[in-house]
């Protein structure tokens, strides 16, 4: 029989080192960075809300240090919470807002990494004066908080006098996890989350998720997790119907409490956006910036922390602006006919 000369072993086991060797380096350098937070933003920041899951801790400011495993500073900022628990929103000295704008969303939203100047809120009353902005959104937050926000009378006690404005939902592919409860999530941050689902074709909130049994199903299958999958493994179109309908029914809602104001949905720039297709109601205005910029541009640090930085706030402000703008000259010419 023939047997190979001692020379081909040897090859192939420096090859196989070799290839380990590079499989190593190349791991090191392409995964993700580990990182850690550190400052007053650790114990005293989040507390527990009956309604929302959990939410910042009203009148409260606190320092946020974010350091990687290589002791890089990716961020060092201050969250300063209003007496309602929403993020700071500051408005410029000289403004006379005549309307409101409310930010509903998640960490983009809520501008994790950023101080109070630079979040979407803010940029917006700094570019719209005559608008008075209130940040609703908070770190891990999807459309089942803001729908269980519009469910209180918190809006029309928060938003002060004015009573017409525009409600604008920034939307990122993960909020249909959120919404539906997805073992990462639920086992992670969101078991205390609202859990909206259907009884037939009407919208329902059955409790949080742990108390509808998340958290004892998710348990007994986590070993998914050591294989890098969530559950469910893929999105149907029953868990887009869902999301859709959480919206729809915060649309409906808002405009139950300010009757001649506007809905946005704001799919966010690098993200897929199918969920847009599922959007029913013809009264919510879709702004698709899908296109507008990739997932990795303008992000804090690649690799490191993907949340979008103060330049990514502009642009999409800038682009917001001018189709509110453009959406409010449409409107004032079909009433004139």
């Amino acid at each position: 029989t023939f047997s190979p000369p001692i020379s081909t072993y040897l090859f192939f086991l420096a090859f196989l080192f070799l290839a380990e060797i590079f499989f190593i380096k190349s791991y090191a350098r392409f995964k993700p960075l580990q990182s850690e937070f550190k400052g007053s933003y650790v114990d005293y920041f989040f507390q527990a809300s009956q309604n929302l899951g959990y939410q910042p801790i009203a009148s409260n400011q606190v320092n946020a240090l974010k350091v990687t495993e290589l002791g890089d500073t990716l961020y060092h900022v201050y969250y300063t919470i209003d007496e309602y628990a929403r993020r700071k929103t500051l408005l410029p000295p000289n403004a006379n807002p005549q309307q409101f704008a409310t930010f509903f969303g998640g960490s983009i939203v809520f501008g994790e990494g950023l101080n109070e100047e630079l979040t979407l809120a803010s940029l917006f009353s700094e570019k719209n004066q005559d608008y008075a902005s209130h940040n609703y959104g908070f770190c891990g937050y999807g459309p089942n908080q803001m729908l269980a926000l519009m469910e209180t009378d918190r809006l029309p006690n928060e938003v002060g006098p004015l009573q017409k404005g525009v409600c604008v939902y920034v939307f990122i592919d993960d909020h249909i996890l959120r919404a539906i409860g997805s073992m990462d999530r639920v086992l992670e941050y969101a078991q205390s989350h609202p859990y909206y689902d259907f009884e037939g074709d009407k919208l329902v909130r059955k409790g949080s998720f742990e108390s509808a049994g998340f958290v004892e199903r998710y348990e007994k299958i986590k070993w998914l997790k050591n294989l890098h999958m969530d559950y469910p493994i893929r999105l149907q179109d029953k868990h887009y119907k869902l999301t859709a309908k959480i919206i729809e029914e915060s649309h409906r809602l808002f405009k139950e409490q300010f009757p001649e104001s506007s809905f946005y949905m704001l799919g966010y720039p690098g993200e897929d956006n199918k969920i847009l297709s599922y959007i029913e109601d013809p009264q919510i205005n879709l702004l698709d910036y899908s296109q507008f910029f990739t997932r990795n541009q303008h992000r804090i640090k690649v690799g490191a922390d993907h949340h979008p930085n103060a330049e990514a706030n502009r642009l999409v402000i800038d682009r917001l602006t001018q189709d509110i703008q453009k959406n409010i000259k449409q409107e004032v010419s079909i009433n004139q006919k």
